[in-house]
Parts: structure tokens; sequence; C-alpha cells
């Protein structure tokens, strides 16, 4: 630990002071030019993020817990947590580190009601974080392990702790990586993993030279699925497409969830054009943007294919569209927030995102009792390797979207999904998430 612990030291307050506060203001100024550089451009406008939330910090009581998340999937990994905490009357830090998740932490924050702040990394700025945040317990997710946060972790006052923490991809063979990581998990006072796999690895990592850290395993997305899906009636009451798909058995039912236009190739396969046609099975698509443009962008994907005919069916219209007018017909649902409700009602999910950056949330139709199909770009989800590993036999990675119909479908058609597994995580994760919460508090 004190070798790595002065080495980031150094980077924390000495190198990136010196970069950030002297080298680049002196190129800047001798060089004006410079500015209209990408990299230069991308760095700037880092730093202005970063004194913008920094300016805009309101008055909070002293936080029991601070939490940092790198991206929206970060962040709803432990939305869970900061909800309960939020419940019980706990205040909260909310550290984020890339701009594509400030605008959810900015909602979060004014829902919370002056509960919870939120904060933007310091990584440019010269700002030290213990200048921003006061809470003497610090909640990493996944693998944002910078300096900057490790430096605040570390100090003996504060209680430092990792969830979905995974050994996915870290060639511990290597003798120099696994003294590395080795050293940095064993720095955490509790470390709850993505996966009971995780679980096993960590422990056989850390174990028992790492005695004071406590590793467990944790899925509180999983409570989370559970309770919206107890209550799905209050999401589902568009009963005119609902009594629809009752025409159809669950396993001619499929659900294309968080689809892009690009996975529209899954029609190129004209046997299953042909079988939606002739209502042998029933598909419905909800896209992952709602906006216009993005709607329209997959209607003329689908447009393309011949002899497929679909209906938009928005908040306004499901309503008043009769069975009739769906039959034989793709059924694109354009309404927020029923996608982790609306699985139920399929025997059969195909998870977008896999054909582009990564795959989107697995467990809620897992647990919603689907059989499950995803693209190959499975790497950054961890829900995935938790599903994959409970129940390998129900989830297929599609390769080529030409062949789910016939390759995967076909085969996948017909099996029983084994619902014990899925009520025994649920059942387990319940009180591992209260402890935490109670910990936390």
């Amino acid at each position: 630990m004190t070798l790595l612990h002065f080495i980031y030291s150094f980077l924390a307050s000495v190198v990136s002071p010196f970069l950030f506060k002297v080298v680049m203001p002196t190129l800047l100024f001798l060089f004006p030019p410079l500015k209209r550089v990408r990299v230069v451009a991308m760095l700037l406008r880092r730093k202005q993020l970063e004194l913008r939330f920094a300016s805009k910090l309101p008055l909070l009581t002293k936080a029991s817990t601070a939490f940092e998340v790198s991206s929206e999937g970060e962040l709803e990994q432990v939305r869970p947590i900061i909800n309960r905490l939020l419940q019980r009357g706990a205040t909260i830090e909310l550290i984020f580190c890339s701009e594509s998740v400030a605008e959810a932490c900015t909602r979060l924050q004014a829902q919370a009601k002056g509960c919870l702040r939120v904060i933007c990394l310091p990584l440019v700025s010269g700002i030290k974080l213990h200048q921003l945040i006061s809470a003497k317990r610090l909640v990493l997710c996944r693998y944002d392990l910078y300096p900057e946060l490790l430096l605040y972790g570390w100090r003996s006052s504060v209680d430092f702790i990792l969830v979905s923490a995974t050994l996915k991809d870290k060639k511990l063979q290597r003798p120099l990586t696994r003294w590395y990581w080795k050293t940095i998990y064993s720095s955490f006072n509790q470390i709850l993993t993505a996966t009971p796999k995780d679980l096993l690895a960590l422990k056989a990592l850390l174990l028992p030279t790492a005695a004071t850290t406590t590793i467990d395993f944790l899925e509180a997305r999983a409570v989370q699925i559970v309770e919206r899906l107890l209550q799905k009636e209050k999401k589902l009451t568009f009963q005119n497409y609902l009594q629809f798909l009752e025409r159809f058995s669950r396993d001619d039912r499929i659900i294309m969830g968080s689809c892009w236009p690009c996975e529209m190739q899954l029609f190129s396969d004209r046997d299953f054009v042909s079988a939606i046609a002739d209502g042998r099975c029933q598909v419905t698509l909800v896209p992952h943007l709602l906006s216009s443009e993005s709607l329209l962008q997959l209607q003329e994907a689908i447009s393309k294919v011949d002899e497929l005919k679909f209906v938009l069916l928005t908040a306004e219209t499901i309503a008043h569209t009769l069975a009739s007018e769906l039959s034989g017909k793709l059924v694109i649902l354009a309404i927020k927030g029923v996608l982790c409700e609306l699985y139920t009602a399929f025997g059969h999910a195909f998870v977008g995102g896999g054909h582009g950056r990564s795959i989107h949330s697995v467990l809620e139709p897992y647990l919603a009792g689907s059989l499950i199909y995803v693209g190959p770009k499975t790497f950054r989800s961890s829900e995935f390797d938790l599903v994959s590993e409970l129940s390998p036999l129900e989830v297929r990675v599609v390769d080529e979207l030409k062949d789910f119909y016939n390759k995967h479908y076909k085969e996948q058609r017909g099996r029983e999904v084994e619902l014990s597994i899925r009520d025994h995580l649920a059942k387990t994760q319940c009180p591992r998430l209260e402890e935490f919460v109670n910990k936390c508090l």
C-alpha cells in the first residue's frame, strides 16, 4: 500500500496540478490556436463543468455517504441504495465522472429536495476532492479507480466501499497486474461483487492476507426490479393492447426492448417476416430513444423490409387502437417507463444495444420470466455475466441479426424458464440490500 499510495499522491498532488494549473494555461497564452485542438477543447470543457458544479453546491448538512458513478449504468446500479437512503432521511453526496450522466444526477438532486448534493469529479480544475465532500463513507461503483478517489478512501477516517466489483478481464496471471489489483482491492473496507463468481474470485485473490476487507455479493437492482414487477398493473393500463397479446401463446410473443434502428436487420429473414404477417407470432418493439427523430429513423428502417407492416402506438393512441388494426403487424410501442413491466407479457426478449456500444438491461426481462437474446457487445454488462452464470441455457448471444429467428428463437421455443432461480435471487438480495442501507445511515 505504501508504494502505491506514494505514486498516487504524487500524481494527484504534484503532476496533475502542475499540468493543468501551470503548463496548460502557459501554452494557451503563448499559442491561442491550441484552444481549437480537439483534446485541448475537451479538457477546457471538462474544466468548466467541474467549476460549474463546484460553484453551485447547495448548503447541506454533513452527508452520511458519498457515491461515485462513472456514467448512467453505474448510477442505475447504486440508485436503489440511494433511493432507500433518501427515503429514510439520509443526506448524500453524489459524485459523477462522465458528462453523459450529469443531467440524470441533477434530476435526482431536484427530487431529493435538499438531501442530495451533486459533484463533478475534479480531474483537471485543480480543485481537491476533499474540499467538496464531507462524507466519511465513500462508495465507488465498478471501475472508476482514480487516484483522487482512492486517496480520499484510503484515509483512516473514511469507510471505503466498492460495489458491483468484478475481476473480469483483469489478467491476474501477470505478477505485476496481480499485485496491483490485490493492492487496490485490499484497500477497501467492504466489497460487494457483481456476481457470485466474482465473489469467489475476489476471495481467492485477497484472502487470507486482506482479513480486514469483508466481501459479499449484492445485486441491488434485482430488488428494485422485483418491486416494480409486483406492481406492474399500475403501469400496464392499456387493456386493448394487452388483450390483443392474449390471442398468442406466451411462446409466440417476442419483444425487442431498448432496440435501435440498426437492429431492424433482424427482419431480413423472410421466414420471420412471414410469421409476423401470417399471425403465427407477435413482435413488439420498444425503442431505446423515443424522440420524434429517433422514431422516424426506426420507421424508415422497417419500411425498407418488404411485406412487413407496422403500427406505432403512443400514450395518446394506444387506448383507441383496435385489435384488428394490430393483426399481422409489427407493433412499435413508444411509451416511456413501461418496458420493465411489459417484459412480463412476453416469453422471448431481444435486448437491444448489443450490435452498437453495449447491451441494455437483461436483468429486467430475466426477472420477468423471459428467455433472453442479445447482441455480441456484452463486455460492459455485469447483468449479462450474472444472468449467464445463473441460467446459462436461457440467454443467447445473436452474432448475426439475420440468424435470430431460425437459429436462435426456434431452438429456444418451448424451453421452460427456471423461475425458482429468479425467486431465490430476489429473496436473498432483499435482506442484503437492507443490511447495507442500514450501515450507510
